[in-house]
């Protein structure tokens, strides 16, 4: 987490800077001497108050591990100008993640929920940080009521009429992810025992549609649910089995007759012994 910026850069980017002021506070962050580097890059915020001087101190603040200091300098260098803004953003992303984690630590879970959910608007890409809101949410007991947290939302609506496409692809695989982290934190966890037994039927549900469609010639439709199985309980080996099957069998469909994936009672009609 060191200073990304030499004194070559800012003397030839910041000529106006006081150069005994930050050329010490430099000296200083490269010895790891972060209290007197503060010292120096105060002293040079209060004469020439340049972003790079911000980011300097904001840098050596973290090294300290005083992440509310560093925030705040961070966010002064995203004020001042766009330059090196997504630099800054994933910095600012960095420091709100490290000090939710020492919070967690500590048990401090509004807290820590409160910092991780504050680095994901500023990354909302990094799927980490919406991890560990989760945990945090888990340890409040507090799965259901949190509107934020979009998987648990998808989870708790599974009983919702409405085609399996208007859900964001991928939602149910990170729903069941969500809950198997859950579970692990909390074993006794209801509601997401509830949810992973929402899921394991609607799982069971769509296997079984999965298979009559593929019985009746539809690969397609049956490759579409047993995929959609697969969403439910990525954990469930007989659910790739079957996928495999249906591809394998989608792969012959054009080579053979339809009827060949028919039951046999379906196929030949009814029995002459009959």
């Amino acid at each position: 987490m060191g200073s990304t910026f030499g004194s070559e850069s800012l003397g030839t980017a910041h000529g106006s800077f006081p150069p005994h002021s930050w050329q010490k506070g430099l000296e200083f962050s490269s010895c790891g001497q972060w209290e007197e580097a503060i010292i120096c890059y105060t002293k040079a915020i209060g004469l020439d108050p340049q972003r790079v001087l911000y980011e300097q101190r904001a840098e050596a603040f973290l090294q300290l591990c005083d992440f509310q200091s560093a925030a705040l300098n961070f966010r002064k260098v995203l004020t001042l100008g766009p330059v090196r803004e997504q630099h800054c953003l994933a910095r600012l992303a960095l420091v709100l993640d490290l000090q939710g984690r020492c919070l967690l630590d500590q048990e401090l879970y509004s807290e820590a929920l409160e910092a991780f959910t504050r680095a994901a608007e500023l990354q909302p890409h990094r799927r980490v940080f919406r991890r560990r809101s989760i945990l945090c949410l888990a340890a409040l007991n507090k799965f259901p009521e949190d509107p934020g947290c979009s998987s648990w939302r998808w989870g708790m609506q599974m009983e919702a009429p409405g085609p399996e496409g208007s859900r964001p692809p991928g939602q149910l695989s990170l729903c069941h992810q969500d809950i198997q982290r859950a579970l692990e934190l909390d074993p006794q966890h209801g509601a997401a025992q509830v949810l992973r037994q929402r899921l394991r039927r609607r799982g069971l549900e769509a296997k079984a549609q999965a298979v009559s469609k593929a019985l009746c010639g539809d690969l397609r439709g049956a490759l579409l649910r047993i995929s959609f199985a697969i969403e439910t309980n990525p954990s469930a080996a007989e659910f790739f089995t079957l996928r495999w099957w249906t591809c394998y069998c989608s792969q012959l469909a054009p080579l053979v007759s339809k009827s060949s994936f028919l039951c046999p009672c379906v196929a030949g009609g009814p029995s002459s012994d009959g």
